[in-house]
């Protein structure tokens, strides 16, 4: 499953997503177990692919700060909160607040963020 979700970083794309950790989705687990998820980072190091990392729920921010902190992941991340999908992070104005205070406090003001709603959800997100 990793080298065909990473086969096309030796292309070498500006960004690539990596989502560092599993989820319970509605009909299926999206599953990245530990080995996939540091197989991936290494080879976006290795291929000068920035990480956009998939923040399904809060432990993929603080996944991604212990990631930092390992030296997985070079320079600061950009992070895209992932909402709306039903059993992960609601589309609800608290959480998304304190998401974004989160990412501030673990990697500085300056730190690239954004967020995607599913479906008619993002509306509500670009209001924000």
């Amino acid at each position: 499953a990793g080298q065909t979700r990473g086969g096309m970083l030796p292309l070498r794309p500006d960004m690539a997503s990596l989502s560092v950790g599993s989820n319970n989705f509605p009909t299926r687990v999206y599953e990245n177990p530990p080995d996939l998820v540091d197989w991936l980072a290494a080879e976006m190091l290795a291929h000068d692919v920035k990480p956009e990392i998939e923040a399904f729920d809060l432990s993929h921010i603080l996944k991604a700060r212990d990631m930092a902190d390992r030296g997985q992941l070079s320079g600061t991340p950009y992070i895209q909160f992932v909402m709306g999908v039903k059993n992960a992070m609601p589309v609800d104005r608290d959480v998304f607040d304190y998401y974004i205070h989160t990412v501030h406090r673990l990697f500085g003001a300056d730190a690239p963020w954004c967020a995607a709603g599913i479906g008619a959800q993002q509306i509500t997100l670009n209001e924000w």
